[in-house]
């Protein structure tokens, strides 16, 4: 059993609480399990941490992460482990992993060229 110090146990599950509610806003269709690319959300009009955006890359994308946290929706002694495990393998700090909750998905337009000639 690994020793976890409170104030690092607290920002791991903050940090869990955070990537519960990126996943769930991400899921486009849930019987499907389809998710928007994080490339496409935005936290305060921002673009995601890299820390983030490899966190996700490294668990195997944002379905395995959803999958992994989401068994409960509260925050397990496994998940915690989880965290602080990846934190101590890639130097990296648990408050790198979160941002603020105010997300936006934004969808890129896409533009058709309309040739004339070919339409008629």
């Amino acid at each position: 059993m690994v020793n976890i110090h409170p104030l690092y146990t607290k920002e791991c599950v903050k940090t869990i609480n955070f990537i519960n509610m990126l996943t769930c806003v991400a899921i486009k269709d849930f019987r499907e399990k389809t998710f928007e690319s994080l490339e496409d959300i935005r936290c305060n009009n921002n673009r995601l941490n890299p820390e983030i955006l490899e966190f996700f890359r490294r668990f195997g994308g944002i379905k395995n992460v959803y999958d992994y946290f989401s068994d409960s929706y509260t925050v397990k002694i496994k998940h915690i482990k989880c965290i602080w495990n990846y934190c101590n393998k890639y130097r990296v700090q648990p408050h790198r992993l979160r941002m603020s909750t105010d997300f936006t998905i934004i969808k890129i337009p896409i533009f058709y060229e309309y040739i004339t000639s070919e339409v008629a």
